[in-house]
């Protein structure tokens, strides 16, 4: 038998990220946003135009490092200050898998992973990777809950490309050589460089 777990929802539209709070109403008006620098500089002023049109309150929150315990802890005591009601991930990899260990930690509290570049499984996949905060992997964080919605603006991703290093797709590519979906982003994102 071969079982799958995927996230309740997925949706690949260009100029998603516009709607953002559309998605997020139905089911919260506290959030917590998990990204990063360079990636709320590219999508952040849609992002926040979007939620102020739902009168949704969100907290900002860059990740500080690795997707670590110590991050992950942070953020929740955050999200846990702000009584956020769903965490909204935005960004690459060690962001979406952050911002699911927030709501693993949380107990299973909604989240929606947003990528910003397409060589990452990370807004996907059934696990956080947890490293150290000096980045040493520690080994994968198996989630009860899947995002309740996976959001792929495929315009922002590839207004972000230039940013995007070649190297980073190898790695992708070479890290991920057991996951097909790792491979097929890892394709789509030397495609776009």
């Amino acid at each position: 038998m071969l079982a799958i777990k995927t996230p309740q929802n997925y949706l690949n539209q260009d100029g998603v990220i516009e709607k953002v709070g559309e998605f997020i109403a139905p089911l919260a008006q506290k959030v917590l946003i998990v990204t990063s620098p360079r990636a709320w500089q590219a999508v952040g002023e849609s992002v926040t135009t979007s939620l102020q049109q739902h009168s949704i309150a969100f907290r900002l929150s860059f990740l500080p490092g690795e997707c670590s315990r110590d991050a992950v802890d942070t953020l929740a005591a955050q999200a846990l200050q702000q009584e956020a009601e769903l965490i909204l991930g935005i960004g690459g990899g060690r962001v979406l898998d952050s911002a699911k260990a927030v709501g693993e930690t949380l107990g299973q509290l909604p989240v929606i992973t947003v990528p910003t570049i397409a060589a990452t499984c990370a807004a996907w996949s059934p696990i956080s990777v947890l490293y150290d905060d000096t980045g040493t992997h520690l080994g994968p964080l198996p989630l009860a809950r899947l995002p309740v919605w996976v959001l792929v603006d495929s315009a922002a991703i590839a207004k972000r490309r230039r940013a995007i290093s070649m190297q980073v797709s190898l790695m992708r590519w070479l890290n991920g050589m057991n996951s097909c979906p790792t491979c097929v982003m890892a394709m789509m994102d030397w495609r776009c460089c």
